[in-house]
């Protein structure tokens, strides 16, 4: 077992353990004892990933996660330093506001682009049905003819059967064929007005989310913040760090936690998230270009390093903050006895 496999299983047991025992001694999930676990567990399930990246030689997925790490440590170390209950309620204020808020977004979208395909669809059917109205006076018109054809051919004593037979057996098949699209298409129509019905039942789901985080009393202090701080940073986004604190970006975030020094991986692995470094798929040499291989061993290598170490900085606060520091020992014993063997 590597010791990024054992960071990952051993956490996630203590995480599991905090966990059952905040449901245990609590009536529902209180927000203020929960966010900062789930920020963490965060870092797990990013590194998880990277070590699945690292295993397959892949370099710049696991450069993306490596940033969002970083990012993750930051908010963790900043909801715990202080203030850790308002904290925690203002980033779950603003996590599910802005994904609710996002989501309506993009069902206004959906919902827009559906109803304008239904009516085209109907265009459609309404057409076909004139198509079939058609085939059927054809028909029916060549049903007479046929019914006059054989009484003649009758009189006349003749066996053979007129061509009627045969044109309407075309009109007939055509007729079927017409009526299986038209099928088709209804089907298409019944889908997609249960697709719009869906995404209007969402559509109300997410609204009901808003209204209730809008009356919920835990989140009132929140609120006020927020109408505070919008005033006074009017022209800036108010993001939920910035409440009580005036912090208005990742950077000011990480000078406030004397973490500097660490904003200049994050600002280089930013390049990775925001596809800016686009060139260095290629290399020049002897030959002129040479597009680099697909899979980058260590390009994941460096982000599991990096990863890694930023969740061997969150452990001991981690493990402070929820009063499982017994642990420590425990994981730091293992840990040194895989950096030496």
């Amino acid at each position: 077992m590597s010791k990024e496999l054992f960071l990952i299983n051993k956490m996630e047991e203590i995480i599991q353990e905090i966990y059952s025992e905040i449901r245990e001694s609590d009536e529902g999930i209180p927000i203020n004892k929960v966010m900062p676990l789930l920020l963490f567990r965060k870092l797990i399930e990013k590194i998880d990933a990277i070590n699945i990246l690292y295993k397959n030689k892949s370099g710049s997925p696991a450069l993306s996660l490596a940033r969002g790490v970083i990012e993750n440590y930051w908010y963790f170390m900043f909801m715990v330093e202080e203030d850790s209950d308002f904290r925690a309620l203002s980033y779950y204020y603003h996590d599910k506001r802005d994904a609710a808020t996002k989501s309506l977004k993009e069902l206004d979208y959906q919902i827009g682009e559906s109803l304008k395909y239904k009516k085209l669809r109907k265009a459609e059917i309404n057409d076909y049905q004139n198509q079939i109205d058609f085939f059927i006076h054809q028909q029916n018109k060549n049903i007479s003819r046929k019914v006059v054809a054989i009484k003649i051919l009758e009189q006349m004593q003749k066996k053979m059967v007129t061509p009627y037979d045969k044109l309407i057996e075309d009109y007939e098949e055509r007729i079927r064929g017409t009526e299986v699209e038209i099928e088709k298409r209804k089907a298409m129509v019944l889908n997609l007005r249960k697709n719009i019905k869906e995404a209007y039942n969402k559509k109300t789901e997410y609204q009901e989310v808003i209204k209730r985080l809008n009356q919920d009393p835990r989140f009132k202090d929140v609120r006020d913040e927020i109408k505070a701080a919008r005033i006074k940073y009017a022209s800036s986004n108010v993001v939920w760090y910035t409440l009580r604190t005036g912090l208005l970006s990742i950077r000011e975030l990480s000078v406030n936690l004397n973490f500097e020094q660490e904003y200049r991986p994050y600002s280089s692995l930013s390049q990775e998230v925001h596809v800016s470094n686009a060139t260095n798929q290629i290399n020049v040499d002897e030959d002129g270009l040479v597009l680099s291989d697909l899979r980058d061993e260590k390009g994941s290598e460096l982000a599991l390093a990096n990863a890694t170490s930023f969740l061997s900085y969150a452990i001991k606060p981690f493990l402070i903050f929820y009063n499982k520091e017994r642990y420590y020992a425990e994981i730091s014993k293992q840990m040194n006895y895989y950096i030496n063997k």
